[in-house]
């Protein structure tokens, strides 16, 4: 059926547009109530489409040809047509939904049977299943399985691979702090690994790294302290006889610069030293 419009100059429009609304309704029942399959859903939505190409060529023609009715008139027959259409529309679009949904929730709890038979003979733990991604053209229609099982198949041995670089990092970070103790920062390394990242050679990397730098200032440490180390109990006593000087000899000097650093308890014993230095003729200052 096509709609069919009367021209008149009174603000009316006169046709067949409550039986076109009757019939376009009715087609869309049917429409909505037909069981979707991949084969009629291009042309159940094709034929939709078509109806609104049609309504809307109609509705651009009329509005020119009825310059003297009033164009609200027209404008608000055809919105009833577009909402029947749109309505229609929406219903075979969540039912397409619905149907999609369903069948990527299958292929997902296919996908993840899969992977956990797979890894059985692999070096993974279960919780490998929430690394492998499920790509989104695993999904499409016109994906074809033996490929999409090879792309999984392929991902499941790069983390197999990450995964033993993750331990040997995990093991290697361990002895580290065994050699070290407390000055190797176990944690800060541990916490960048990551169980099937691809980083965790370079994490192994920069711990051996941050171990050759402790031991390095380890050892300049201890020849520094090989070289300052002084017991308590050594006690150096110098004792110097000084002969009478006469006043010549008094005039004839020359000035030595000695710093010493005297710790406050030997103050006392220091300063008696000082006294024995000026009553020979030796002078000193403080600076």
């Amino acid at each position: 059926m096509e709609l069919e419009l009367v021209p008149k100059t009174l603000p009316q429009v006169t046709g067949n547009f409550e039986s076109y609304k009757e019939m376009l309704i009715k087609q869309m029942e049917v429409y909505k109530n037909t069981p979707l399959t991949e084969e009629n859903v291009p042309q159940i939505k094709s034929a939709i489409r078509q109806m609104r190409i049609s309504i809307e060529k109609i509705e651009s023609s009329a509005i020119s040809v009825y310059f003297d009715t009033p164009k609200k008139i027209l404008k608000a027959q055809f919105a009833e047509l577009y909402a029947i259409i749109a309505e229609g529309e929406q219903k075979v679009d969540a039912i397409i939904a619905e149907e999609t949904r369903k069948r990527n929730e299958a292929l997902t709890s296919k996908f993840i049977s899969y992977i956990q038979n797979k890894i059985q003979g692999m070096e993974l733990e279960e919780d490998v299943v929430d690394f492998v991604p499920l790509k989104k053209h695993y999904y499409n229609k016109t994906a074809k399985e033996p490929d999409v099982l090879n792309e999984i198949d392929s991902d499941l041995l790069t983390l197999e691979k990450n995964y033993r670089s993750y331990k040997r990092a995990k093991e290697k970070i361990g002895k580290i702090a065994e050699e070290l103790g407390g000055v190797f920062n176990r944690k800060m390394f541990e916490f960048q690994l990551s169980k099937y990242g691809d980083n965790n050679d370079d994490v192994a990397l920069r711990a051996e790294e941050e171990a050759d730098r402790l031991k390095n200032i380890k050892m300049t440490s201890a020849a520094k302290s090989l070289v300052k180390e002084v017991t308590s109990a050594e006690v150096v006593v110098i004792s110097w006889e000084f002969e009478t000087l006469s006043k010549n000899d008094l005039k004839d000097t020359e000035e030595i610069t000695i710093s010493f650093i005297v710790p406050k308890k030997h103050k006392k014993g220091f300063n008696e030293i000082i006294k024995h230095l000026k009553n020979a003729g030796i002078k000193t200052k403080k600076i």
